[in-house]
């Protein structure tokens, strides 16, 4: 049982605000431990549910630098790429694993949950898939059902788990914490949270076979509502990406991973027209 980790850091337990998971901050390295033990505790159940091979990629930020290589369990390999490596948050992934979970993950724009975003905050306001709202799992998530994998345990806050049970209801959730708004949550005791991520974990490996890969319906319409309108125009220099308003960009592909391909270069180019 091959298993892929894609972690990200909002949604790990203690963590409520920007300034925790900011390279630069005092309170970096406390992010950084707290989020290796969250990872770690997702090992641990996997290993437990029948995992025999487990990639963590380190997914959040620009320096890709949160989890601690000499803390990380001695059963797992990490992943240390930058945005820019293909795959994205998905990097290193591929048709030759069994199972993916994502740890620590957050809501989309708009919503009331934990440093809710999707890839930039300073940029998107919301994203859409034919017309329907998404955030970064939906559109992670549907890379894995591209190569027909599914995604079987999420933890995050009380919102993203929320999102998560509309479109993947047989995932397995854990919630780490309860949003109040942005920046703000009551977080669950740290010794209870890595319990149930262990156990999540182990119960999602015993019901793999029951959990259906996400895919978007073909072909896929994605839009992208941004906070400026030069940031949209450069957006839009993209090949078929187009400029739908001032403050909206898309495209249409019937090839999922054209399409996350092209909503990377998206996140990426819009890096520049910040």
């Amino acid at each position: 049982m091959k298993v892929y980790i894609s972690f990200d850091i909002e949604g790990v337990s203690g963590i409520t605000d920007v300034k925790d998971s900011e390279v630069d901050s005092p309170y970096f390295p406390e992010a950084r431990r707290l989020a290796t033990q969250d990872v770690n505790a997702a090992i641990e159940g996997a290993i437990a549910g029948g995992a025999t091979d487990v990639l963590v990629n380190d997914g959040h930020g620009r320096e890709r630098r949160n989890l601690l290589y000499e803390d990380l369990h001695p059963k797992a390999k990490l992943l240390k790429a930058r945005p820019s490596t293909e795959g994205f948050n998905m990097a290193g992934f591929g048709d030759s694993f069994n199972a993916v979970f994502f740890v620590g993950w957050h809501a989309r724009p708009a919503s009331p949950g934990v440093l809710s975003h999707c890839f930039n905050s300073k940029v998107f306001t919301a994203w859409r898939v034919n017309g329907t709202l998404v955030g970064e799992p939906e559109l992670a998530a549907a890379l894995a059902g591209y190569y027909n994998i599914p995604l079987v345990l999420f933890t995050g806050d009380d919102c993203s788990c929320e999102e998560v049970a509309v479109w993947c209801p047989n995932c397995v959730r854990v919630v780490t914490k309860h949003a109040i708004d942005r920046f703000s949550a009551i977080c669950l005791p740290k010794e209870e949270t890595h319990r149930l991520i262990r156990e999540g974990a182990r119960q999602a490996l015993e019901k793999v076979n029951q959990i259906a890969p996400f895919r978007f319906q073909s072909p896929v319409y994605v839009e992208a509502d941004v906070l400026f309108d030069h940031t949209a125009r450069t957006i839009a220099f993209i090949p078929g990406v187009e400029l739908v308003s001032e403050h909206t960009v898309g495209f249409k592909s019937d090839d999922y991973l054209e399409a996350f391909r092209t909503i990377h270069a998206m996140a990426q180019l819009a890096r520049v027209a910040e």
